[in-house]
């Protein structure tokens, strides 16, 4: 049994200036191996699942239309005490 406590996790992005609807490659570092987690951008849930042995969890997604700054939070098993987030901006 691993207890799980509270941590700000590292979430890295492929690229800081992302084009219009462009795939953009999120990775959450810090989790347990096996532990659930889930990656939101602007607001949304875009992918959902569990971490590898290493402790890290691997998203791909598109960058949408809408232009300008944009969060992407990474949260664990426990969100309010695991959570880690980025930023990324969207340019034509």
């Amino acid at each position: 049994v691993h207890q799980l406590g509270s941590k700000t996790l590292l979430l890295t992005r492929s690229h800081y200036r992302n084009k219009r609807s462009a795939p953009v490659t999120a990775t959450i570092y810090g989790l347990a191996s096996g532990e659930r987690a889930s990656l939101f951008y602007k607001g949304s849930l875009v992918r959902a699942g569990v971490a590898d042995s290493a402790g890290h969890f691997k998203a791909t997604f598109s960058a949408g239309r809408a232009l300008g700054k944009r969060t992407i939070a990474g949260y664990g098993q426990f969100g309010d005490i695991r959570k880690g987030y980025t930023k990324i901006k969207v340019v034509r």
